[in-house]
C-alpha cells in the first residue's frame, strides 16, 4: 500500500477538493459478457483514444475491466447534464445512464481517493487553465470537438466548452472567474498571471508526489495498473500528447518517469 508522502498534506491544505456524489450502478449488471454499453465523448483520436481527461479515464477504466464499450462522439447540446463524457448501459426494458469513472469501477479505498481527488484538482486545473489560455484557443476546439459543429456554431460551442471550465474552477478561484466573465477581460491582466502561476505551483507539487510515490516502478501499483495510474494516465498522455508547447507539459518533461508510466499504461490498455 502506498505510504501518503508529506507533500500531499502540503498540498491539499492550500485549496478546497472539490467532490461530486457518484451516481448509483450496480456494476455486476455493467460488468456482464455482452453488455450493450456506449460511451459518449466530446471527440477522439485518429487512433480511437478520446482526447478530454474525463473520457479517457472512463474509457481506460472500461479496458482495464476487459471491456470495449462502443464510443461515440457527441456534443453537449445532446447532453442533458451539459457535460461529458456519459455512459448508457441497455439491457431489456431498462436503460441506465452514468457520467463518473467511480460509477463504473465502484468505490475506491479512501487513501485511494485521496490520489484520486489530487489529481482532479491539481492536474484538472491546470489542464483548464492551459486550454483558457487564448493561444490555445484551437486546441481546446480540436480536443473538445468544437471543429466538428456547423460553421454557424463553431464559435458558440467554443464558448460552451470555456464557461465549463470556468464554473468547474469557481470554487476555487472565483476572482480569476470572475475576472474571465467580464468585458474588462485580458489574460495578461496581473490577476491571471497570479492564479495561472500558483495553478501551476499546485500542479508542480502534485506531480512530485507521483514522481516520488512511482519510484523505479512500472505502475504505482507495482505490476498492477491501478485507479490512480489510469486517472494520472489519462492527464500525462493528453499533455504530451497535444499541449506540447505549454509550461504544463514542461513540468511533466521534467520527470522523464511519468512520462515512462503514461506510456506503459497506454501500452497495457490501448495498444494491445
Amino acid at each position: 500500500m502506498m505510504a501518503v508522502p508529506g507533500p500531499v498534506r502540503r498540498l491539499f491544505g492550500a485549496f478546497p477538493l472539490e467532490t461530486r456524489p457518484a451516481i448509483a450502478v450496480d456494476n455486476k449488471e455493467v460488468q456482464e459478457a455482452g453488455s450493450p454499453l456506449t460511451l459518449y465523448v466530446y471527440n477522439l483520436s485518429d487512433d480511437g483514444v478520446c482526447t478530454d481527461p474525463e473520457g479517457l479515464e472512463c474509457q481506460a477504466v472500461f479496458r482495464q475491466n476487459g471491456q470495449k464499450p462502443l464510443v461515440l462522439t457527441s456534443s453537449l447540446h445532446v447532453c442533458s447534464k451539459g457535460r461529458l463524457p456519459y455512459m448508457v448501459e441497455r439491457q431489456r426494458d431498462k436503460v441506465r445512464v452514468y457520467n463518473e469513472a467511480k460509477s463504473i469501477d465502484g468505490n475506491v479505498v479512501k487513501q485511494g481517493q485521496v490520489y484520486l481527488t489530487l489529481i482532479k484538482v491539481a492536474l484538472g486545473d491546470a489542464w483548464k487553465m492551459t486550454l483558457l489560455d487564448p493561444e490555445n484557443e484551437q486546441v481546446k476546439r480540436q480536443l473538445y470537438g468544437c471543429n466538428r459543429e456547423p460553421e454557424s456554431l463553431r464559435f458558440f460551442a467554443s464558448k460552451e466548452i470555456t464557461q465549463l471550465f470556468l464554473t468547474q474552477l469557481e470554487s476555487r478561484h472565483a476572482p480569476f472567474v470572475n475576472h474571465c466573465r467580464s468585458w474588462l477581460f485580458n489574460w495578461k491582466a496581473p490577476l491571471v498571471e497570479t492564479t495561472c502561476a500558483e495553478v501551476m505551483e499546485q500542479a508542480d507539487e502534485c506531480l512530485d508526489v507521483f514522481e516520488t510515490l512511482l519510484d523505479d516502478r512500472q505502475f504505482l501499483h507495482e505490476d498492477q495498473i491501478g485507479r490512480e495510474d489510469i486517472m494520472l494516465f489519462s492527464y500525462i498522455y493528453l499533455i504530451t500528447t497535444y499541449l506540447d508547447q505549454s509550461p504544463l507539459n514542461d513540468l511533466v518533461q521534467k520527470r522523464p518517469s511519468l512520462v515512462a508510466h503514461s506510456k506503459n499504461v497506454y501500452k497495457a490498455l490501448f495498444n494491445l
